[in-house]
């Protein structure tokens, strides 16, 4: 039987049922921050996955669910 090497990160995806988001640090550099970098990454993740082309369809509830960010660094986020 072959062993399957899991690290830490995916143990406590696993065991808190969460999925990996990408971040490009180079958004956080742009941006000035690192919630904005966050927020970027994922805004052009969903960019036109939507029903309208280059709109994407996101609540800030979902956000704050995907990515921790709260409303107010949220909107920190989008002013930067």
């Amino acid at each position: 039987m072959k062993k399957v090497n899991k690290n830490y990160n995916t143990l406590l995806m696993n065991a808190y049922s969460e999925k990996p988001i990408a971040f490009n640090p180079a958004l956080a550099r742009i941006s000035g921050r690192a919630t904005g970098g966050l927020f970027m990454s994922q805004m052009l993740y969903w960019w036109g996955k939507g029903a309208k082309k280059n709109w994407v369809y996101k609540t800030v509830r979902e956000l704050q669910k995907e990515t921790s960010l709260t409303r107010s660094e949220q909107d920190t986020a989008i002013k930067a």
